[in-house]
């Protein structure tokens, strides 16, 4: 893929190859022992820097809620909006 038509990951929807990672997280929130930070490593090109952006809006959309089951946020959401263009507060 092009240089010029790959997604800026805080634009990236799509996410594969991380469900691990993104159920481990999940589990954590829920429990309510969440830690005060990730490490989040692998080799560049794997989904990082998007699954880091997934986790910010899943925290920033949900708040305390503890019902969610996913970390996806609709890209037509305000948050995904915000986030995406670099201007949530």
């Amino acid at each position: 893929m092009a240089e010029e038509a790959k997604i800026s990951p805080c634009r990236n929807s799509f996410l594969a190859g991380q469900s691990a990672a993104e159920e481990t997280f999940l589990r954590v929130w829920k429990s309510g022992t969440m830690h005060h930070a990730f490490i989040i490593h692998g080799p560049q090109g794997i989904g990082k820097a998007t699954l880091a952006y997934r986790i910010a809006r899943f925290l920033l959309q949900t708040g305390e809620e503890k019902q969610r089951d996913s970390l996806i946020v609709p890209e037509s959401s305000a948050v995904f909006q915000q986030v995406a263009g670099g201007s949530h507060p």
